[in-house]
């Protein structure tokens, strides 16, 4: 008798070993948001940061240059992107995040792009007023993107993407006034370290919509509680 109340103890213990394992393991879920070029909805832009021009903004140009325009002597300018209506709830885990670039010309030459994101869980589309883009808040955090390399072969756009944007991300679903119908926007900018004059051009879709750049985002729910826990309470 001894001998079978250890042996259904023990099973007892594995089965509830089984059924938290299976509790803890999560259902990712991957989104992808493409940015929005409709006419009139500026939710891109890039703000002068050099030369006289400094604080002037521009909208819906057929380029993104980060973090300089070599069409205008290699200005430096910061390039915001807003993706709208992520459908993310709050409170949750993100385990990864990156956007995708669709490369307008070949480009060379180390570079070093700072990324934020602007602290807001609503921030507005952008306007042409000056200084729309460099007053508004950003996050604390950032991360460094060391683009390698952008090659076009037979006149055929080639797809890069940024380095790991989930602890950016994070900080703004993380937010208390995050909902699912939040927008985020992205700001990049040369690095304080980068002393260098390269850049990378891309495009933002404006011409063919098939080349906007898109936001890739995965998260797992973080308030999943494990499944013996409820049974135990349930008994």
């Amino acid at each position: 008798k001894i001998k079978k109340k250890m042996f259904l103890s023990l099973l007892f213990a594995e089965l509830l070993l089984l059924l938290f394992s299976l509790a803890q393991s999560n259902d990712y879920v991957t989104t992808q948001i493409p940015l929005n070029t409709t006419y009139g909805i500026w939710d891109y832009g890039v703000e002068i940061v050099s030369s006289g021009d400094a604080g002037k903004v521009y909208v819906f140009s057929t380029s993104l240059d980060m973090p300089s325009n070599p069409d205008r002597g290699y200005e430096e300018q910061i390039v915001a992107i807003r993706f709208r209506d992520l459908g993310i709830p709050n409170n949750v885990i993100i385990t990864s995040a990156f956007i995708q670039f669709f490369a307008m010309y070949s480009s060379s030459g180390s570079v070093i792009i700072q990324i934020n994101t602007e602290y807001d869980s609503n921030p507005s589309s952008f306007t042409a007023k000056n200084y729309n883009i460099t007053s508004r808040k950003q996050s604390s955090s950032y991360v460094k993107w060391y683009p390698e390399d952008w090659k076009i072969q037979d006149n055929t756009d080639s797809v890069y993407s940024t380095c790991e944007l989930k602890k950016i991300v994070q900080e703004v679903v993380s937010r208390n006034d995050w909902d699912q119908e939040s927008n985020i926007v992205f700001l990049f900018k040369r690095s304080p370290s980068d002393r260098g004059t390269s850049t990378r051009r891309a495009r933002s879709g404006k011409v063919n919509p098939n080349t906007v750049p898109v936001l890739s985002v995965t998260y797992s729910p973080s308030t999943k509680k494990p499944l013996f826990v409820l049974l135990f309470f349930s008994i």
